[in-house]
């Protein structure tokens, strides 16, 4: 925008003196340049230039009101997701504009300066449908969350009031700004441009930086950064994380998040509830029909008798329905866990989770997912996407019967899907998980897949989240057990991999967490040979099937990198199990099994 301001202000053929062009293109061209094709090369590329910054700071913008309502209207849709999009979007719009307004212009043979030897500005009315977009985005994310706010949400928190506020005041100025282009860009469309409204709109992109930016320092993070940057001090604490990153970080981690909490908490304890007086099938009986029942329950009485006690006095969000999968599947899973509908909802009594807000996590991994901790840590309740959901319901049958029959194995033990739907937010799918952790207190926590590209979580010297392949590697670290128990986490570990590789799937985990020792009868917990050390084991993540969209990430990536076909996968998996986790296979040694044909002899 500067660069632009300084062409269009200045005489065109004193500038091209003053930075010496004709020297600068004669370089290139390897011939005299005179004033007329030095004119609309400067033209051409101040042209490209504020095309390609005048479109990126339009779409930049129309991210931000979008988000605000994606993120009121689907809290639960990871941010780093969102960011990928946006930005993907957004270089897409530039590189199209850009490109077309080069080619309408045919780059420098219709760039040309005033009578008073000033170069124009050429859009041919493209700009002006970004312009669109942005307003009335903009408009609806206020009008929106203006509604929400009213009708479920209420702006308890000074960071939300002051967001929303920022918000409003950051819209209304950037549509004042870009009137005056949008009427020069129309103008010129209509080949009746006005000297004067060029002037003034230029005026009005020059100085937007600045009237924007007097909005954005009110922000005090951002302005003890800008303090920081100025005097290049380095301060050890801010008062808040700067709100402008992302909307999601205000929004569902305030109130909105306090609502939802509830609502999940308070519609799983009803269903459970309803389900004390459920005729629920025995195997004997179960039949294709079984895997494909959907119980409906409506938890109004539930979610209202409880929102007082957690604060909510004004919630909308009460009117809910939630659509249960397979009861009767995962009532028998839980049978095989000794685990009666009388825990549960002890586990998910509302009034005792109302500290589970502070426990909301976000997933460091790809898939973005949030969860949702229990006061007694027995069960995680996950968000999940619908094609997971799908899965997992395909996977059910072959799943159960392999739990039943395989009491050892480390699968993740899941005991319920259900779709939640609050009027005014996207339906959500969540999961209710046995806490893999429960009643284990850990020192050290690794996620491990078997890759090794990317896969460390010490950032400058900090640890974020849990320890990855590498970082197990780097510790040196070893599961040492004894040798039935080796033989035991051998036969379980082939029979689990075995039935994910039978479904396709990829991407999943093995939690090893690792704690000092204690008696433990949990079937997933192993003690060390100089019983100084016990380690709880399980397979999480095993949702993510191999599709065509993994295909082409893998045809794209290194051969150190994570995704792999299903065959691949598995055998890297076990390998890196068996030869780094668990010892006993030599390190540099390693093998590969045909899954679809492996049978595990007695």
């Amino acid at each position: 925008m500067t660069y632009h301001s300084i062409i269009f202000a200045t005489n065109t053929n004193s500038f091209i003196e003053e930075v010496r062009i004709y020297r600068f293109l004669m370089v290139f061209s390897f011939r005299e340049v005179d004033e007329d094709l030095a004119t609309k090369i400067l033209c051409g590329v101040n042209q490209v230039m504020l095309t390609a910054a005048m479109v990126g700071c339009i779409c930049y913008n129309i991210a931000i009101c979008l988000d605000l309502i994606v993120s009121l209207w689907s809290p639960f849709i990871p941010g780093r997701k969102r960011t990928r999009v946006y930005s993907g979007l957004i270089l897409m719009a530039i590189v199209y504009f850009t490109y077309w307004n080069a080619e309408v212009n045919k780059f420098i043979n219709k760039c040309e300066a005033d009578e008073d030897s000033r170069l124009g500005i050429s859009n041919k009315g493209n700009i002006v449908i970004l312009l669109i977009i942005f307003m009335v985005v903009g408009v609806v994310s206020i009008l929106y969350a203006g509604f929400r706010f009213a009708r479920g949400l209420r702006l308890e928190t000074e960071m939300t009031k002051q967001y929303f506020r920022r918000h409003v005041a950051y819209v209304a100025v950037f549509s004042l700004q870009w009137i005056f282009p949008a009427i020069s860009f129309s103008l010129h469309y209509f080949s009746s441009p006005s000297k004067l409204i060029d002037r003034i709109s230029i005026f009005a992109i020059s100085s937007s930086g600045i009237f924007t930016g007097l909005i954005r320092i009110q922000d005090k993070a951002f302005f003890n950064k800008l303090k920081e940057w100025y005097f290049f001090t380095v301060e050890e604490e801010h008062e808040e994380d700067d709100a402008w990153n992302l909307p999601i970080s205000v929004l569902v981690f305030g109130n909105l998040n306090l609502e939802l909490a509830h609502c999940i908490f308070a519609s799983l304890f009803g269903v459970f509830k309803e389900n004390t007086k459920y005729k629920y099938e025995t195997t004997k009986q179960f039949t294709n029909s079984t895997f494909n029942k959907v119980n409906k329950h409506s938890l109004e009485e539930y979610v209202s008798e409880t929102a007082q006690l957690w604060g909510i006095e004004s919630s909308k969000m009460q009117s809910v329905i939630i659509e249960e999968y397979c009861p009767d599947v995962f009532q028998q899973i839980r049978i095989l866990d000794s685990l009666s509908l009388e825990k549960i909802l002890e586990s998910l009594d509302p009034l005792l989770n109302k500290e589970s807000i502070f426990r909301v996590d976000e997933s460091k991994g790809k898939s973005g997912s949030f969860f949702l901790f229990t006061n007694d840590s027995l069960l995680t309740i996950k968000t999940i996407k619908r094609n997971e959901r799908k899965e997992m319901l395909r996977f059910l049958k072959d799943y159960y019967f392999h739990l039943r029959e395989n009491k050892d194995s480390l699968l993740c033990r899941v005991y319920g899907v259900f779709s939640l739907k609050v009027p005014g937010i996207a339906s959500m799918d969540i999961m209710v998980m046995r806490n893999v952790l429960y009643r284990f207190e850990p020192i050290r926590t690794y996620d491990i897949k078997g890759s090794t590209k990317g896969r460390t979580s010490i950032r400058n010297g900090k640890i974020i989240g849990p320890l990855k392949d590498m970082d197990f590697k780097k510790m040196r670290e070893r599961i040492q057990i004894d040798t039935l128990d080796c033989e035991k986490l051998l036969k379980v570990v082939l029979l689990d991999v075995q039935l994910l590789r039978k479904y396709n799937f990829i991407d999943y985990s093995m939690l090893v967490s690792i704690g000092r020792f204690k008696r433990d009868n949990s079937l997933s917990t192993y003690n060390s040979l100089d019983q100084k050390w016990s380690y709880r084991l399980g397979v999480i993540d095993f949702l993510t099937k191999y599709n065509y969209w993994k295909w082409l990430e893998e045809a794209f990536s290194s051969q150190e990198a994570s995704v792999k076909d299903p065959e691949s996968y598995a055998n890297r998996f076990f390998n890196f199990m068996f030869s780094k986790v668990v010892p006993i296979i030599k390190p540099k040694s390693s093998f590969s099994i045909e899954w679809s044909s492996f049978v595990l002899a007695n």
